[in-house]
């Protein structure tokens, strides 16, 4: 949780004292601008991590924005655990004619996952499957964390973190600058 503090809250007001609103128009802009920060260094350290495109990072993200008349702003992450397949496996396509291969983190070695195979499923998904039983089905997909999971890492949040509230205070005295700036005219 970033919050401005009552030092620098009440700094705003007395210097945007004569601007109509002034202080929760300085604080809802810095504070969306941080939030959106955010959730790009949260993209950007999940992928220092873990091996897994942008994209599937960044969609199940979303910023609730700060208004002037509530100048907070959300950033949530939701969502189930991600296909293995997201992730980096080999072979990445049927056929399949060696074992399967996976890994979820850089760094690390990843492994085998004996019995697993690769399929491409009718809608034309392609996945990776193990069987529930002997038989030929059923067959359940494998899945890597979700990214609520992902960016709960400690080292990972704490460097979201770090630079909401880096980015909160270059844009706080930002906005006050661009408020007086402004309001002369």
């Amino acid at each position: 949780m970033i919050e401005i503090d009552d030092k620098q809250l009440e700094r705003v007001k007395t210097v945007l004292a004569g601007i109509p609103k002034g202080a929760n128009r300085a604080v809802s802009s810095a504070v969306n601008r941080a939030a959106s920060a955010a959730r790009t260094e949260a993209v950007k350290q999940v992928r220092a991590q873990y091996i897994i495109k942008a994209q599937n990072v960044r969609s199940p993200m979303s910023i609730e924005k700060a208004s002037t008349s509530g100048p907070m702003a959300t950033l949530r992450a939701s969502g189930r655990v991600i296909p293995l397949s997201k992730f980096r496996i080999s072979p990445a396509s049927p056929p399949q004619t060696r074992p399967l291969r996976a890994q979820v983190r850089k760094g690390s070695a990843g492994g085998t996952l004996r019995h697993a195979f690769v399929a491409r499923m009718p809608s034309g998904h392609i996945g990776a499957y193990m069987r529930k039983t002997s038989k030929r089905l059923p067959i359940k997909e494998l899945f890597g964390p979700s990214v609520p999971h992902m960016i709960g890492n400690k080292e990972v949040m704490g460097k979201i973190e770090e630079r909401a509230v880096e980015v909160l205070d270059e844009r706080l005295e930002h906005e006050i600058t661009r408020l007086l700036k402004g309001y002369g005219k």
